[in-house]
């Protein structure tokens, strides 16, 4: 896959078996496949099945033991910490926003097409035609 949105776009061309479904119907299936992922990421945080915390999050294991013991607050607690490193940022009337970046949109550390290096193809040279010629009339 080339990006994450056909990643996730053929995960519910999947899911869905290539079949259009109705916006409700939609909702429902990304509420499930993102309850899915919530509960991979818990079993990540306790070192089960498939999914494993890289090193750098390696310091929010917890022993599969203590998870089932801890509340349900807990658990949130625990995920948060280990997978929103930054909170989102909104606004006290709960519209999100975004905010503004010095790359404007770009890519970082990207070349602008004028410093990019490529191959320029010859300019053909333009004429000037005198229009007093007798040959163009």
């Amino acid at each position: 896959m080339n990006n994450n949105c056909e990643s996730i776009n053929h995960v519910l061309q999947q899911y869905t078996q290539w079949k259009p479904h109705q916006v409700p119907e939609l909702i429902a299936v990304l509420h499930e496949l993102v309850t899915t992922q919530y509960v991979e990421a818990d079993r990540a945080i306790c070192g089960l099945y498939e999914l494993m915390l890289t090193p750098d999050y390696a310091k929010h294991r917890i022993i599969a033991d203590c998870w089932k013991h801890m509340t349900a607050d807990q658990r949130r607690k625990a995920s948060d910490k280990c997978f929103r490193q930054m909170p989102c940022p909104s606004t006290t009337d709960g519209i999100v926003q975004v905010p503004m970046t010095s790359v404007g949109g770009k890519k970082p550390h990207s070349a602008s097409s004028s410093t990019r290096s490529q191959p320029q193809s010859p300019r053909s040279k333009r004429v000037a035609i005198d229009s007093d010629d007798d040959d163009f009339e």
